[in-house]
C-alpha cells in the first residue's frame, strides 16, 4: 500500500502564494524528502523534523503541480508526513503520506 503514489486532489485560487509546510508526525526517525513544483527541485534534501517548517512559494498562472518524493524511509517504515497548505493564512488542506522510497505525494494548486 506504501508502494504507489498518493494524490491529494487540486485547489483553485486567485492568491499570489501559497505556503506549504510539513513536518514528521510519528517518531521523528530521519525520513528524508525532495520538493517539486511543476516537475522541478525546490527543495532538495529535506530532513523531516517534529514541528512545522516550510516554505511560500509564488504561484504561476494555471498549473501549480507539488510533489514530495519519499527519498528514503527513515528508521521506521515508511516515509512518514504531514503537509498543510495554506492560502492567505488560512490552512486550505492538511493530510498526512506514508510512502515507499521513490514515491510521491502531489497536489495541484490552479491560479485563476
Amino acid at each position: 500500500v506504501f508502494r504507489r503514489h498518493q494524490y491529494f486532489g487540486d485547489f483553485r485560487t486567485k492568491s499570489k502564494n501559497v505556503k506549504v509546510i510539513y513536518r514528521d508526525p510519528q517518531t521523528v526517525d530521519g525520513d528524508f524528502l525532495r520538493v517539486y513544483h511543476n516537475d522541478k527541485i525546490v527543495r532538495d534534501q529535506i530532513n523531516l523534523q517534529g514541528s512545522f517548517t516550510g516554505f511560500t512559494y509564488e504561484l504561476v498562472e494555471g498549473f501549480n503541480k507539488f510533489d514530495f518524493e519519499a527519498l528514503n524511509e527513515g528508521q521506521y517504515f515508511p516515509n512518514t508526513g504531514e503537509f498543510s497548505i495554506v492560502i492567505d493564512g488560512e490552512v486550505i488542506y492538511n493530510s498526512e503520506w506514508y510512502l515507499a522510497t521513490g514515491f510521491k505525494a502531489t497536489f495541484l494548486i490552479v491560479k485563476e
